[in-house]
Parts: structure tokens; C-alpha cells; sequence
């Protein structure tokens, strides 16, 4: 008994009381699940931040790819009438060679910014999906 009264709670035999052993390791249980969650929930919260981010990086890139397009395909409409226009003035079989020649040189040039625009625009599409995974 003189033990029960030296700690006020049910001690053991060399006076130690087995509660408080117990007690320290639920409350740094509880302290590390604690700020596991708060690590996780930090995580997530980020995680949330950078697929907004990746999502108005995504539409302003698909907006600029839209306009660029539309750019390429009004120059293309427009060398086509153009190429109209020089083959019904040609007078001979080699000026209208020498028109398509022309034409077609320029097509492929246009085509050329293009796809370096285009792949571009891509490789920075990607590398801002990425950016928050980066640390």
C-alpha cells in the first residue's frame, strides 16, 4: 500500500508507475501521427496548387497553339489564292513551272515555322505540367 501512496495511482512493487511510461509513448504516438497529417494534408494542398497552376498554363499554351494556327492557316489561304491568281496570268508552260516551283518552296518553309512553333509550344507545355513535381 505505502507504494500505492507514494505515486496515487496503482504503482508497481519498486514504486514506478507503469501508466506514465505509457501515457509519454500515446502522446508522441499521437504527436507523430499529428504531423504526419499535417506533412500529408501540406503535400496535398501543394499538389492542388499545381494542378491549378498546370491547368491555366495548359489553357494559355492550347490558346496561343489556337491563334498560331489560325495564323498558318490564313498565310496558306492566302498563298493559295495568290497561286491562283499567278498561274492564270502565266503565259507559258515554264512560267507556270516556275510559279509552282515558288509556291511550293514557300509552303514547305511555312510548313518548317510551323513545326518548330508547334514542337516548341509542346516541349513548353511540358515542362510547365512538370514544374511542380520539381523540388
Amino acid at each position: 500500500m505505502a507504494s500505492n501512496e507514494r505515486t496515487g495511482m496503482g504503482g508497481g512493487p519498486d514504486g514506478l508507475d507503469p501508466t506514465g511510461s505509457f501515457r509519454a509513448a500515446a502522446e508522441q504516438t499521437v504527436d507523430q501521427a499529428r504531423k504526419a497529417f499535417d506533412d500529408a494534408l501540406g503535400l496535398a494542398q501543394k499538389a492542388i496548387g499545381g494542378m491549378e497552376t498546370n491547368a491555366a498554363s495548359l489553357q494559355s499554351n492550347l490558346q496561343e497553339m489556337t491563334r498560331e494556327t489560325l495564323d498558318f492557316a490564313g498565310a496558306s489561304a492566302e498563298a493559295a489564292f495568290t497561286l491562283v491568281e499567278q498561274l492564270s496570268k502565266a503565259k507559258d508552260p515554264a512560267e507556270i513551272a516556275a510559279i509552282q516551283k515558288a509556291f511550293l518552296e514557300a509552303q514547305m518553309q511555312r510548313l518548317g515555322r510551323q513545326a518548330r512553333v508547334f514542337g516548341d509550344n509542346a516541349i513548353r507545355t511540358a515542362q510547365d505540367l512538370t514544374k511542380p513535381f520539381e523540388r
